[in-house]
């Protein structure tokens, strides 16, 4: 019923399969399900595991659209702000702070955690010392997420001092996921590799994940709990966490959070077919069918009573 109410709504249901000609497996889907080839629309898995990022929740991402840029780069922006706010030269320190969040947010390397605090640290003096305090703790909570042990640099003043000390006082409490997990390549939240997720302060964070083309880099603005999917991240075949509970919950918001404006999708995987649906409860996978060799749960033989 879902995915007949799917078909009428968006005029096809994606059959997720991987492999190099999808015909077959979409006259088995339509044999299983009741509905017509055409009624479905195959979706080769490299298309989802080179798709970009997704971020499900109240978070949002701005990826790199310049050149990428590196380390030494935003070092470069540091210390011409510096010598400005020396200088008492705000809106020039904030001409070059703002080119040093512009060349982090474009890096192709791991960020130096120290050289990125610093820059949002200097960011939240500025604005501690023109009378925005709000503003400074926004920035100064981004500051301490990159690096909580550096500490407040003394000549960045004390009106910033204080409102650093205020932010330090408060523990993240923002629920952050990452999916799928990550490992000793990646991802990168803030320049610490990045497992499963954890709790973050509502601030702006980078995140940096390896590719074909190596590290990139985007800001991700955190304000509530929110979910990040990585395609590029999925390891093949990927398909197969569909007969892992365990693993299904990553590969099930591939699926319904990768593909546009997508309900209900079919997964194809070694001869099963699996239903992959959203629900209010979240999502839901149901087994159409069994892999060759694999007895379905419905007939499975009951143990005999002694």
């Amino acid at each position: 019923m879902i995915a007949a109410l799917f078909t009428q709504a968006h005029g096809g249901v994606p059959l997720v399969y991987d492999g190099p000609d999808p015909a077959a497996l979409v006259a088995e889907a339509a044999r299983l399900t009741g509905l017509t080839a055409d009624q479905f629309t195959p979706q080769a898995l490299d298309g989802l595991l080179t798709a970009p990022t997704v971020v499900v929740g109240d978070a949002v991402l701005r990826p790199c659209v310049r050149d990428l840029s590196t380390v030494s780069e935003v070092r470069a922006d540091l210390a011409r702000a510096e010598a400005a706010w020396l200088q008492s030269a705000l809106p020039v320190a904030v001409d070059h702070l703002d080119l040093a969040v512009a060349h982090l947010g474009c890096l192709s390397e791991v960020v130096d955690r120290g050289v990125a605090a610093r820059v949002f640290q200097l960011r939240a003096a500025v604005l501690a010392a023109h009378g925005s305090p709000d503003l400074a703790a926004v920035e100064a909570r981004s500051a301490v997420s990159f690096a909580p042990e550096t500490p407040w640099p003394l000549a960045f003043g004390d009106a910033g001092a204080a409102i650093d000390a205020e932010v330090r006082a408060v523990s993240p409490s923002v629920s952050l996921r990452i999916v799928p997990a990550g490992g000793p390549a990646g991802p990168w939240l803030d320049g610490e590799l990045v497992g499963t997720g954890g709790q973050v302060r509502d601030a702006l964070h980078l995140l940096q994940a390896g590719g074909v083309g190596g590290i990139r880099s985007s800001w991700l603005a955190v304000a509530g709990e929110a979910t990040v999917v990585l395609p590029t991240a999925f390891r093949r075949p990927a398909l197969d966490a569909i007969e892992r509970e365990a693993d299904r919950p990553a590969l099930e918001l591939l699926v319904l959070e990768v593909l546009p404006d997508v309900d209900a999708a079919y997964v194809s995987w070694a001869g099963g077919l699996w239903l992959v649906a959203r629900t209010d409860l979240g999502p839901n996978t149901t087994r159409l069918a069994a892999p060759p060799n694999v007895e379905p749960i419905s007939e499975k033989k009951r143990p005999k009573r002694r």
